[in-house]
């Protein structure tokens, strides 16, 4: 699989929030090997456009997204998210 880090950060962002989708949806019907599987890749993919010189003034957005999106999918619901707030932080980038 390749790199994001090539991409525009609109491209990245719409990559990132597809696999933020596959692993909630996963994670919703119960498919919990598969659900980890795209959060680990979406967490790869959040750490390499946090990591992309371009969006060095967006690290502190990409360290949030990444806590956020781990917080909700190990259950721990500490910033009250849901499946549908944490899709539409991605979705108009899509």
């Amino acid at each position: 699989m390749s790199s994001i880090i090539n991409m525009p950060v609109k491209a990245q962002l719409a990559n990132i929030g597809a696999e933020v989708d596959r692993a909630i949806r996963f994670l919703n019907a119960n498919k919990l090997e598969r659900a980890q599987a795209r959060k680990e890749f979406a967490l790869k993919l959040l750490e390499e456009a946090k990591n992309d010189p371009k969006n060095a003034h967006r690290k502190k957005e990409f360290e949030f997204l990444i806590e956020e999106f781990e917080d909700y999918m190990n259950g721990c619901k500490l910033y009250d998210t849901t499946a549908e707030s944490i899709s539409k932080e991605y979705n108009h980038y899509i």
